[in-house]
C-alpha cells in the first residue's frame, strides 16, 4: 500500500491549521566578538523575522521584516509575484563608534567617529519604499599613504520613498573644506541612479 501523505502538508493545502515553524530562535557567531540572534514566525499566512546583532564595539543593531505569504498557492505550483507582496521592515542602530571598521579596511590607520541608522521599508518586495535617516560624525579619518587626514566629517542621509538625499555631507581635509550634495534614486535598488555634486574650497 502507498504511504499516507504527511498531515502537515495536507493541512496547508486544505486550509487547515497553518504550518508553524514559529518562534524558532537561533544564535550563531558572526565573528569572534559578535553574535546574531534571530526569530522566525509564520502564522495565519504571515511571515515575520526579528533579530539583533550584538558586538562588543557597537550598540545592538535590531532588525525586523514582515510579509504576508500564503503557502498553499506556492505548494500548488503558483509563482510568487513580488510586485504584489507587501513589505514591512525596519533596521535600527543607535549611534555607535566606528572603531571596528578598521578591521575590515586595513588602509585606514586612524578613525574616530560614530554612525547611526534608523530606516523603515514599506511598499512591496519588488518596489520597496524607504523612510528614515543615517548619520555620520567623524572627528578624524586617516588613510595609509600620503593623503591628508579628513577631519570634522558630518553627514546626514535621509530616505524618503525611493530617494536618498544627502542633506548634509561636509568635512575638512588638506587645509580646505569640502561638501557633497544631491540625491540617489532607488526606484530600482539594484540599479541606483546617482545625481551628486562635490564642492571643495581651498
Amino acid at each position: 500500500p502507498s504511504a499516507a501523505p504527511k498531515s502537515g502538508a495536507r493541512q496547508v493545502r486544505n486550509g487547515g491549521a497553518p504550518f508553524r515553524p514559529a518562534q524558532q530562535r537561533t544564535a550563531s557567531p558572526v565573528s569572534q566578538s559578535a553574535d546574531l540572534t534571530a526569530r522566525l514566525t509564520y502564522d495565519n499566512n504571515n511571515a515575520k523575522l526579528t533579530g539583533t546583532v550584538r558586538h562588543t564595539e557597537l550598540k545592538p543593531l535590531t532588525f525586523s521584516a514582515e510579509v504576508p505569504l500564503a503557502l498553499s498557492p506556492l505548494l500548488d505550483g503558483e509563482r510568487l509575484d513580488l510586485s504584489k507582496v507587501p513589505l514591512k521592515a525596519n533596521i535600527e542602530l543607535p549611534a555607535s563608534p566606528l572603531v571596528m571598521v578598521r578591521k575590515f579596511a586595513p588602509n585606514i590607520t586612524a578613525l574616530d567617529g560614530t554612525a547611526a541608522i534608523n530606516v523603515r521599508a514599506s511598499g512591496t518586495l519588488a518596489a520597496p519604499r524607504f523612510d528614515g535617516s543615517a548619520t555620520l560624525d567623524v572627528k578624524l579619518l586617516r588613510l595609509d599613504g600620503s593623503l591628508p587626514p579628513v577631519t570634522d566629517l558630518a553627514a546626514r542621509l535621509a530616505f524618503a520613498g525611493d530617494t536618498l538625499t544627502f542633506e548634509r555631507f561636509s568635512g575638512e581635509t588638506g587645509g580646505g573644506k569640502f561638501s557633497l550634495s544631491g540625491k540617489v534614486n532607488l526606484a530600482k535598488p539594484a540599479e541606483p541612479v546617482f545625481d551628486l555634486a562635490l564642492k571643495a574650497d581651498d
